[in-house]
């Protein structure tokens, strides 16, 4: 009875020597970050809130309480460099981009530059065949990448925002994209933004952000 007591009484006089402070709550987790890969639809706006050049990632980022990070080039596509066949295509930066920011999610809008390729410094029209089995490549690449990273298949979305413009090539590129399915991706059909959703036929205005970032 003794020894029981004296080990409570050493419990007790443990437990006031850590100060008697009440646990406090764990701090709350850090934000998520999203990685958007993407276009000039992605590339020509902004991060500021409420402004009409506001983007369709950073009115979604906000949305769901994530910190968006863009790797994005106008003119670019993801088996494309940018404009003058300047820069990377996603395929090429995207396990290093990925590797270096260590996002929750990933999101990947893309497509309306699929129609050609840079050849010696030129761009070039892009064989079907081909472009549909680079992308299918590229997916599988993608979900290799989101698995060695801890990113779940599903939360990797790939979208195909377009406009007006060479409208005609959108269904067979949409059909491409979607082999992300195949994957375990989430494919994300965004329809075409009409003219009243862009400033240009290609670029949305802030109606068409806000349209893509809904959809």
């Amino acid at each position: 009875m003794k020894r029981t007591l004296s080990i409570l009484v050493a419990a007790a006089l443990i437990a006031a020597s850590l100060g008697g402070i009440p646990a406090q709550a764990s701090p709350d987790p850090r934000p998520g970050e999203v990685l958007v890969f993407g276009d000039s639809i992605t590339a020509h706006h902004t991060d500021d809130p409420g402004d009409n050049m506001q983007g369709w990632w950073s009115i979604l980022a906000a949305q769901r309480d994530l910190t968006p990070y863009v790797s994005a080039q106008g003119g670019g596509a993801i088996l494309k460099p940018g404009f003058g066949c300047y820069g990377t295509g996603i395929r090429d930066r995207f396990e290093e981009v990925v590797e270096r920011v260590q996002p929750d999610e990933i999101w990947i809008a893309s497509g309306r530059n699929e129609t050609s390729v840079c050849i010696d410094g030129s761009s070039t029209p892009v064989n079907a065949g081909f472009r549909t089995t680079a992308l299918n490549n590229f997916f599988a690449h993608v979900a290799e990448v989101a698995d060695a990273n801890g990113i779940p298949r599903d939360r990797v979305y790939v979208t195909t925002p377009w406009g007006t413009v060479n409208i005609q090539h959108r269904h067979d590129i949409v059909i491409d994209m979607m082999q992300a399915r195949n994957h375990g991706l989430t494919f994300i059909n965004t329809p075409r933004l009409g003219d009243e959703l862009t400033r240009d036929a290609t670029h949305p205005n802030r109606e068409g952000s806000e349209y893509i970032a809904a959809t």
